[in-house]
C-alpha cells in the first residue's frame, strides 16, 4: 500500500514538474528575440585558453592563453583586446567593469588606431585605457611611443607622457581639418 502510495506521489510530482517545465520553455520562446541583458559592459566576444571563474564577489574573473576580447560601447563602436592574460574586476554592488588589466604582447584595435605594450588598464569608471609598459600607438596620423600613453575612449583622445617620441604626417592632419 505505502509502495502504491510513494509511486502515486512521484508520478504526480513527475507530472507537475514536467507541467511547470513546459511553462517555462514557452515563456523563453515568447520573449522578444532582442531581449535586454542586465546593465553590463558588452563583451561581444571572449576567446582564450583557460578562463576562472568564482562565485566570489571579490574575486576577479582571469583568462589565459591567446585571450581576444572584443567590447563594444553604447555607441556601438568594438575595441578589441588581445593579451596573454587579461583580468577583469567588477564593482562589488553593481554589474559594471571597474577595470581590466591586459598583460603580455598586449594589442588593442580600435577605430583605425592599434595600440601596442606589455601592460595595459582599462578603468571603467572614466572609460580610460592607460599602457603603461612599452607603450606604443599607431594610426593613419602618425605613431607615437612614450613612457606611458593614455587612450580617452569617449573622445578616442590620446595622451602620451615621459619620453614622448612620434612620426607624424602632416598631409593627413591637412586632410582631417578640411
Amino acid at each position: 500500500m505505502r509502495i502504491r502510495l510513494w509511486v502515486g506521489v512521484f508520478g504526480f510530482l513527475m507530472l507537475f514538474l514536467s507541467q511547470a517545465a513546459a511553462a517555462a520553455e514557452q515563456k523563453q520562446t515568447d520573449a522578444p528575440a532582442d531581449a535586454v541583458l542586465p546593465e553590463i559592459e558588452e563583451f561581444r566576444l571572449i576567446h582564450a585558453e583557460t578562463m576562472t571563474l568564482t562565485r566570489q564577489k571579490s574575486k576577479p574573473q582571469v583568462f589565459e592563453g591567446d585571450v581576444d576580447i572584443i567590447m563594444t560601447d553604447e555607441a556601438g563602436n568594438e575595441t578589441q583586446i588581445q593579451a596573454q592574460k587579461i583580468t577583469i574586476y567588477y564593482k562589488q554592488d553593481q554589474k559594471k567593469l571597474d577595470r581590466m588589466e591586459a598583460e603580455g604582447q598586449v594589442k588593442i584595435k580600435r577605430a583605425g588606431t592599434v595600440a601596442t605594450t606589455e601592460l595595459a588598464v582599462y578603468r571603467g569608471d572614466s572609460d580610460l585605457i592607460e599602457l603603461l609598459i612599452d607603450p606604443h600607438v599607431k594610426d593613419a596620423r602618425g605613431e607615437v611611443i612614450a613612457n606611458k600613453i593614455s587612450i580617452f575612449m569617449k573622445t578616442d583622445e590620446v595622451v602620451a607622457t615621459g619620453n614622448v617620441r612620434g612620426l607624424l604626417h602632416p598631409k593627413t592632419f591637412e586632410q582631417a581639418s578640411k
